[in-house]
């Protein structure tokens, strides 16, 4: 699918001026195509920073029980013998509980406070994240015929996040061992500078397409 980076952010990270428009609209279309939007946004940060593809290949990544913690999604990134992601997609933005605006424009002071506000929030030093973000750190069972890959936790943020204000990517290391992946759309979509880019998105256009077959 075709999107447009400044208008996807204006959406999310600005509140709107018209009246007819509220969050309650931002939150129907996360709901609808959120979680697609932001494993492409990924998969094209990847594909032309790094040159590397990547596939998602469930949807489904849980602890292999009914019970327990359960994440968005595998991706596998196509490097070398191939690299597993356990996904958890959040898709806070501008309208959600605690949100905050940051406009297109915004300074890069204003892009540093901001972002530093909510990593020392969710990744203070030496504390695993809160609990709505630390599930990613947990094992889940790897997908049918990836059993002998030592999956990576990724958290995709839709809001502006990260170590620094020099890139959408970061990696956070704990005591133990434990390393998290941290991605902000929001942050790598500020960096584009083409009018249009076409991302990976099968659940959305598919969802998009029975919309059409249901309503002219």
């Amino acid at each position: 699918m075709r999107i447009d980076p400044q208008k996807i952010v204006r959406f999310f990270d600005e509140k709107s001026k018209d009246e007819s428009h509220d969050g309650s609209d931002v939150t129907a279309i996360i709901g609808l195509l959120g979680e697609d939007l932001l494993f492409g946004v990924l998969q094209h940060y990847w594909k032309s920073g790094e040159g590397v593809e990547s596939k998602i290949l469930d949807y489904k990544c849980t602890r292999g029980s009914q019970k327990g913690s359960r994440l968005d999604g595998w991706l596998l990134k196509l490097r070398g013998k191939g690299e597993l992601y356990q996904v958890e997609l959040k898709n806070w933005a501008v309208y959600a509980i605690g949100g905050a605006e940051l406009k297109l424009g915004a300074t890069a002071q204003e892009l540093h406070a901001y972002s530093k506000k909510r990593w020392d929030h969710y990744f203070a030093p030496e504390e695993i994240p809160q609990e709505n973000v630390r599930k990613v750190l947990e094992r889940m069972k790897n997908p049918p015929g990836y059993e002998t890959f030592t999956p990576i936790p990724l958290v995709c943020f839709w809001f502006y996040i990260g170590e620094s204000a020099n890139g959408p990517y970061s990696k956070r290391r704990y005591l133990k061992g434990k390393e998290l992946h941290i991605f902000s759309a929001s942050a790598y979509l500020r960096t584009l500078k083409d009018e249009t880019i076409d991302i990976t998105m099968p659940r959305a256009e598919r969802r998009m397409s029975l919309l059409k077959e249901l309503f002219h």
